[in-house]
């Protein structure tokens, strides 16, 4: 590992030396700002993992209305996650309604079911009901794109390897605008230019729009006029051009990746490859350039991916090295935070997109994965969201990210209990559903949340599966068909105090309910159930016990299944098999005990059994027999929980 690094380090300074080259203090007429470097600052992040593994290299981020997050990687496609899980989009061969490219650049959402993706080869339209993409062409043919913006009139642009074009949301189609011929800030226009790219776009106040353009021989900051059709470009040695109206110089580039506005739009902040930060101040035309000045990988911090606002004097700065918090109004350096003391003790990483989310989140896209910063994450945030009432809070899920429902056991007047789901997403709790007293002779509070496919509310109790209607506002009866016995779903309901949500299934342990026969897998949307139960001799087509009191899902897509007498089972749904392990006499490394309280799969992917004779571990890698050393011996233990330490 230690000679991976070395080498990764090597060749990445190596890379740098070859195409990144600071720029000569000779070649600009800026006034330069050194930026001496400042006291690293540990801040808390969480890395956002799929299956215990890095996310792909991160090109961008968006968070849609509902809180989904979207995140567009460099060669993986489009990822949707919703707090709890995702989706992969990539581009299949041969699948006309799949994502043009996994290399994806941007993403916003035109409504709640048209999401407008850019990838390198083609701007998509997303039906997120369908889940189909379809390419918008522009005059017959596919361009690709980068950055959207949305006018005060409506109109949706893209930026594309053609110019700015408006989106067509009847026709699904581009319209470009026509000439959008490119002058310099004295009215000369450039010859022989035409666009060829552009990068994310900034509107201000004066129906201008800001990006970052590319042509035949230039490339900068340059700003569009919406009533003219005209680009002004700003480089960097204007004070050098010729006055006349027509140019035929080339000016100096700039290669320019981010782009950021002051909340009161005087200065637009720009950086790019070794550029440093740059600052153009729109009334005069004039530019300031800050060095970062750093003793490790100066070439790294000094070449700029991304800008975003933090307030209204801060502004985040993500860079091949790490992230540099600065304050625009004293021009300092607040905090420099690097791979080793903010995210890993891995080689620099580069940071490639910054999003605030509607949560308070700071979400960081790199070339390691994905990370999410919240500088309020080591406090409790005290709501009082349900003070001065009578509240029995049984149970709290989410939907998605920001939308929580929360089950509460109200007592009625005469004791009676009636259950409420309450919907809190931020601001005041709504109530959604009831569950009356009156329906039932006996109410039995709500345990477990979960939601089908489409989002329908299912709320599980002592009395039956429940679907929230979104007519009558109460929950009714989910109709369910078990079929492999003869014996009513009811006999099966009790305690759901352990519910595996997985796909659109759910499981459930029969223990403590009239049947006490192994456990119930049920199909939220075909609503079919499945019983899996002991038979007359143990095999690999069945549990080790009818009473299964606890599952716990893991990374590999196992079910383990716990009982209270005859130690435990790894379920595999896809081949519908069992591996059973129990205590053996005077064997080391099986289970101390037959009674199995829990399972808990902490970050290095290790298995942690609670027994109610002591704690034990094991790596239970799938096709391998699971071996079981004990950790705290003699010891009841009922619950593992990982801090995250």
């Amino acid at each position: 590992t230690f000679l991976f690094i070395l080498l990764h380090f090597f060749c990445s300074a190596c890379w740098a030396q070859r195409h990144i080259t600071l720029p000569s203090q000779a070649k600009t007429t800026l006034l330069e700002h050194i930026i001496p470097e400042a006291n690293t600052k540990h801040i808390n992040f969480s890395e956002l993992k799929e299956n215990n593994s890095h996310l792909p290299s991160v090109e961008s981020i968006y968070q849609t209305k509902d809180h989904i997050i979207w995140i567009a990687t460099v060669d993986e496609g489009l990822i949707e996650y919703n707090g709890s899980s995702f989706i992969h989009y990539r581009n299949t061969r041969n699948d006309s309604f799949s994502i043009a490219s996994n290399r994806v650049n941007a993403v916003y959402e035109e409504d709640p079911l048209t999401l407008w993706v850019s990838t390198i080869t083609a701007i998509c339209k997303f039906d997120r009901q369908t889940k189909r993409f379809s390419p918008l062409l522009l005059e017959g043919k596919l361009v690709g794109g980068d950055g959207f913006l949305k006018l005060p009139n409506g109109k949706t642009l893209c930026a594309t390897n053609e110019g700015l074009c408006i989106i067509n949301k009847k026709e699904n189609n581009l319209t470009a605008y026509l000439n959008q011929r490119i002058k310099n800030i004295k009215g000369a226009y450039y010859l022989n230019e035409s666009i060829q790219g552009l990068g994310s776009l900034i509107y201000d106040d004066d129906h201008h729009i800001w990006s970052n353009i590319k042509t035949e021989n230039m490339e900068g900051l340059a700003s569009f006029d919406l009533f003219n059709y005209e680009w002004t470009f700003y480089p960097q040695n204007e004070s050098n051009s010729p006055a006349s109206k027509v140019l035929t110089d080339k000016p100096e580039l700039m290669t320019t990746y981010a782009i950021c506005a002051d909340p009161d739009g005087e200065r637009i902040w720009a950086g790019g490859f070794a550029t440093g930060l740059r600052c153009l101040y729109k009334s005069t035309g004039l530019w300031k350039k800050f060095i970062f000045e750093t003793k490790k990988y100066p070439e790294f911090l000094n070449a700029i991916n991304t800008i975003s606002t933090k307030n209204s004097t801060e502004i985040w700065i993500g860079t091949y090295t790490g992230m540099v918090l600065f304050n625009t109004t004293t021009f300092k350096t607040l905090s420099f935070l690097d791979a080793k003391n903010a995210f890993s003790n891995a080689p620099p990483i580069t940071v490639n997109h910054l999003y605030p989310d509607h949560m308070g989140n700071l979400w960081i896209g790199s070339d390691l994965g994905i990370f999410r910063l919240h500088e309020l994450n080591n406090r409790f945030a005290n709501e009082k969201m349900l003070s001065g009432g009578d509240f029995n809070i049984t149970t709290i899920s989410h939907l998605n990210i920001g939308n929580f429902f929360i089950a509460n056991a109200v007592k009625g007047k005469e004791g009676e209990t009636n259950n409420e789901v309450i919907k809190y997403s931020g601001t005041d709790p709504k109530i959604k559903y009831t569950n009356p007293a009156k329906d039932y002779s006996w109410v039995y509070p709500i345990q477990k949340i979960e939601f089908t496919k489409n989002g329908k509310l299912v709320a599980f109790s002592g009395n039956g599966i429940m679907l929230a209607d979104t007519v009558s506002k109460k929950f009714k009866p989910l109709p369910i068909t078990l079929l492999t016995t003869n014996n009513k779903i009811e006999n099966y309901l009790c305690d759901f105090s352990s519910v595996v949500k997985w796909n659109d299934s759910v499981y459930y342990g029969c223990r403590r309910t009239t049947a006490e026969l192994g456990f119930i897998e049920i199909n939220l949307n075909s609503q079919i159930a499945k019983q899996y139960k002991l038979g007359p001799l143990v095999n690999s087509y069945q549990p080790i016990s009818n009473s299964i009191h606890f599952l716990y899902k893991d990374i590999y897509n196992r079910l383990w299944c716990c009982s209270d007498d005859r130690g435990l089972s790894i379920f595999y749904p896809t081949s519908q098999l069992f591996e059973h392990y129990f205590t053996i006499p005077d064997e080391r490394n099986s289970l101390p005990s037959n009674l199995i309280r829990s399972v808990y799969q902490s970050g290095d992917s290790i298995f942690w059994i609670a027994t109610n004779a002591g704690l034990c571990k094991s790596n239970a890698v799938p096709g391998t027999k699971a071996k079981f050393d004990l950790v705290i011996p003699d010891v009841e233990c009922n619950f593992i929980f990982e801090d995250g330490k």
